[in-house]
Parts: structure tokens; sequence; C-alpha cells
């Protein structure tokens, strides 16, 4: 009868450990929001720059799906120069992708694909928006092709944005 219990005992708080667990994190809800233009990383120009600056407006579609709707206006190449609308751009999973806690609390990385290309050619990372959270911000490092330039071009800008 004894072993009994203490087997039961032992059921009852595997039990209660597996229910109290942290589910798996929502990356979409984690990245939703609105993020303004910080710094411009090849260069290190913090924005505005020229006066100007852009913001991204990410919306939650499903766990691993967003809406991204940037404000852009020309900016000599410090911008994608118009507005854009992605609605349908996949977070992707792989070493960028991780979510964890930690003893600083919650810490993330997502990475973001504008364009189903991305997915299929992960080695470019024009299109491509990293999240990550550092010192209790979020921010996310867009990529991309500033409008104008060579298609042939593997360059890229990329700008640091911070989550307002």
């Amino acid at each position: 009868m004894k072993t009994l219990c203490q087997l039961c005992g032992l059921l009852l708080l595997s039990l209660i450990s597996c229910l109290s667990s942290e589910p798996n994190p929502d990356p979409a809800a984690l990245i939703t929001g609105e993020y303004t233009a910080v710094t411009e990383l090849n260069t290190g120009l913090v924005y505005p720059i020229n006066g100007k600056s852009f913001t991204l407006h990410i919306q939650r579609v499903t766990s691993d799906t967003v809406q991204v709707s940037i404000q852009s206006q020309p900016n000599n190449g410090f911008s994608p120069s118009q507005n854009l609308l992605y609605t349908k751009a996949y977070i992707g999973s792989g070493v960028g992708s991780v979510a964890k806690l930690t003893e600083a609390g919650a810490y993330y990385s997502y990475t973001v694909y504008l364009t189903p290309s991305r997915v299929t050619n992960p080695s470019s990372l024009n299109d491509v928006l990293l999240f990550y959270r550092y010192n209790g911000h979020s921010y996310v490092d867009y990529h991309y092709r500033p409008d104008g330039t060579n298609p042939e071009w593997e360059g890229e800008e990329i700008t640091r944005l911070r989550k307002l």
C-alpha cells in the first residue's frame, strides 16, 4: 500500500510539473507591434536621416505568419523609398529563430521572410526581418535593396528599428 501511495504521489507530481510548464511562445504575438527606424547599420547614421525616417507595423495573422506594413518615403537609399505591404510574411525556423527564457527575462530571435523566394533561398538576406530582444528592448534589423539599385547587386541596406 505504501508503494502504491508513493507511485501515485510521483505520478501526481509529474502531472503537475507538465501542466505548469511554460507553453511554446506564439512567435507572431511576440513580434507584433510598431517599430521605428533608429540606426542605419552600414554607416552608423542615426535616424532621422535627411530629416526622414520610416516605420514598420507588424500584425499577427497566425502563429507563424504576420502582415508587414512599411511606411516610407524616398530618402537617397536610406529607406525602401515607398510604402509597402506584405500580407503573408512567414516566420522562419532555424538557427536564427529561437525563443527561450533567461534570467534577464524573455529572449527571442525570429527571422521573417517578406517574400516567398527568401524561404527557398535563405542565403540571401534581402527582404528579411531579423527580430530580437536586447537589454529589455525589442528590435528588428530590416535587410532590403534600396529602390533603384541594380537587381544583380547582392548588397543590401540594413536598418535597425526599435519597437515603440
